[in-house]
């Protein structure tokens, strides 16, 4: 097989195609979450919302859990 022909086959693959079958996605209420997510802001937010937190007496993790339960 041509190295060309080889990129097509692992592309294949990796895409999902051929004999492999995937399984449907759990629903996403039906999915196991960790507690955990990254979100990425920029230096001067984070800045803000330190400040705030501490101003506040808690810490920079509770301030934002408490704003996002208010969701």
């Amino acid at each position: 097989m041509s190295s060309t022909g080889d990129c097509r086959a692992r592309r294949g693959r990796h895409l999902g195609h051929g004999r492999q079958r995937r399984n449907a996605p759990k629903p996403i209420a039906d999915r196991h979450y960790s507690g955990r997510f990254q979100v990425r802001i920029t230096p001067e937010l984070h800045r803000r919302l330190a400040i705030r937190a501490a101003e506040a007496n808690v810490s920079l993790n509770r301030m934002v859990n408490d704003q996002l339960a208010k969701c």
